[in-house]
């Protein structure tokens, strides 16, 4: 198998490089655009700026290190959840070549729970609805903060709706991230429409996050 080193430079507050198969799907795009996702990165860029670095904590779900590797590098202590363990070699590799050591690696999902059941956590990314009430715990202690879930067209309007009204039940709002920087209110999960495809922003209503959009009470 064989790797190759990508140097991350644009819309990032630090560059980094990631490792990852020189011939995966992932790769291809990430080579050419020097970026993985651009509406995520540039949001997620503008949300942790609202947070103190070295006492946050992020959860990653996504299927390669990419977010983890660059919240990581900013400060924060990073969760980086993969089953699938060559995964971890990469992030082995990427965490050894920009001299990071605050991500920790989990293979099973289960094991997340009891290790940040006493945290605060800042944002937690996934990409699969079955990954967002994994930290139930922390959900009911109102110490999960943020909230980003990438289209997942596998699933259900029913399992949309059940999902999202649990979060909403414990405090959380819903919005869409649009790729001009911007978000916009998301009523449609009472019906369990996703719409189009862009990610779903949960928001706390205890979060630091503040946008001109939005409407907040103290």
């Amino acid at each position: 198998m064989n790797y190759e080193a990508i140097h991350i430079q644009k819309e990032v507050e630090k560059p980094f490089h990631i490792v990852i198969e020189s011939r995966g799907k992932e790769s291809k795009k990430i080579r050419k655009n020097r970026i993985y996702n651009l509406t995520l990165t540039r949001f997620i860029n503008k949300l942790l700026t609202f947070y103190p670095r070295h006492n946050g904590v992020i959860i990653d779900f996504l299927p390669i290190c990419y977010m983890s590797l660059y919240a990581g590098l900013l400060g924060f202590k990073c969760y980086y959840i993969n089953a699938n363990e060559k995964y971890k070699k990469y992030l082995d590799y990427s965490m050894i070549m920009n001299n990071i050591e605050n991500i920790n690696y989990v293979r099973n999902w289960r094991h997340l729970n009891s290790l940040v059941k006493s945290s605060h956590i800042t944002l937690q990314v996934c990409d699969k609805l079955d990954q967002v009430l994994i930290c139930k715990r922390v959900i009911k202690n109102n110490a999960l903060a943020n909230i980003i879930l990438l289209y997942d067209k596998k699933t259900s309007n029913q399992k949309l709706y059940d999902t999202l009204l649990y979060l909403h039940i414990h405090a959380f709002s819903f919005y869409k991230i649009r790729n001009n920087d911007i978000i916009d209110e998301y009523l449609d999960w009472r019906e369990g429409i996703w719409g189009d495809s862009d990610p779903i922003f949960c928001i706390h209503n205890l979060s630091k996050y503040r946008n001109d959009f939005m409407v907040y009470f103290d």
